[in-house]
């Protein structure tokens, strides 16, 4: 367990929401059966068995799996920020940080809180981002794959898919049959999404931070960053990959920004997810993408981002109305069982 009263809290919020989904994923048939009978001596049981259930889930879903990866990635990104951006590393000083578990959940946060800076990186983060890449860059290469291997990559990216949009990590493509020889895809998202939390603890600390932009961008997208902390934040994340890749030589790393919100606007038009949410400080994902690409174009990085957008829409798109029904059927039943759930809690506890 971390230190940080903070991230316990995120960590155990995250993993009972994991444990929400699995346990009504594999008792749907004790629910179902207690909607038919209305039997108080089932209700009981089924809720005593959810208690000895939860144990067992704590054990295996309870660990910090990527607290490595995550604090490789902070270390690199500290490193690049002192070496190459010049800034002063006491501005991006993190005490704690920690994988918060929540396989369910796609999300990374930070915490500034009286002079302490905490960060949290959902596990989701780390297991998604990787059946999804893993899925899908095979067509973003140059090479033609064969027939077989088409169809079984699409119908691998299908079920990755509806298990990141029913936010059931059980039911997402798991195993890994091709490791490309440049990760760099994964390893750009992975590292552009904790870049962007630090700079919301750094910006938040010293606003001033937000000078570097003007360095890299053009007028009209470095006032976009300096006066809008999110799109800053996405904006710091680029600087940072673009520096990382420099070193590394990946020939894809800097689209990894492009691909997880193309990704997520292209989910967005499959689903019918309304944007411009005034409650949510996040641009919408369809925007996010049009100023990254922006941004990417400000540095020359030679990458060519519309033929990459358009392998990648192909795909998704060739699968849209399976995902989408498929999704839809698991929200459906999952809101029904939740509701007879909550009943049998109820008479159980009478």
């Amino acid at each position: 367990m971390s230190e940080s009263e903070w991230l316990n809290l995120e960590s155990e919020k995250a993993l009972f929401n994991d444990w929400t989904v699995v346990f009504l994923k594999y008792n749907a048939w004790a629910i179902i059966f207690y909607s038919l009978t209305k039997w108080k001596w089932w209700a009981r049981f089924v809720v005593g068995l959810e208690c000895q259930q939860f144990k067992r889930t704590r054990e295996i879903l309870g660990g910090s799996f990527y607290n490595s990866t995550l604090a490789n990635h902070i270390k690199v990104i500290k490193t690049i920020i002192h070496s190459n951006l010049h800034l002063s590393p006491d501005a991006f000083t993190i005490e704690d940080f920690g994988d918060s578990n929540g396989f369910n959940i796609f999300n990374a946060t930070s915490f500034p809180a009286f002079g302490v800076n905490y960060l949290s990186v959902n596990s989701g983060v780390f297991f998604h981002t990787h059946t999804l890449v893993r899925t899908l860059q095979p067509f973003l290469m140059e090479q033609r794959l064969p027939g077989i291997m088409t169809r079984l990559l699409i119908d691998n990216f299908t079920k990755s898919a509806i298990g990141f949009l029913s936010c059931d990590h059980t039911r997402s493509f798991q195993s890994i049959r091709l490791i490309p020889s440049d990760d760099g895809l994964l390893d750009g998202v992975e590292k552009f999404i904790v870049s962007h939390e630090m700079y919301h603890l750094a910006y938040r600390s010293n606003p001033s931070v937000s000078g570097i932009f003007s360095q890299y961008y053009s007028p009209e997208l470095s006032s976009l960053c300096e006066n809008n902390e999110e799109a800053g934040a996405d904006g710091f994340g680029v600087i940072v990959l673009y520096h990382f890749q420099r070193q590394t030589g990946s020939g894809i790393m800097l689209y990894s920004p492009c691909f997880l919100f193309k990704l997520l606007s292209l989910f967005d038009k499959i689903l019918g997810v309304e944007t411009g949410n005034t409650e949510d400080p996040h641009p919408d994902n369809n925007t996010r993408h049009a100023y990254l690409a922006k941004m990417l174009k400000d540095l020359n990085v030679g990458i060519n981002i519309e033929e990459l957008d358009i392998k990648m829409e192909g795909i998704v798109r060739s699968r849209g109305k399976r995902i989408k029904s498929k999704v839809q059927r698991i929200l459906k039943k999952r809101k029904k069982l939740i509701g007879t759930y909550r009943e049998m809690r109820a008479v159980a506890c009478s």
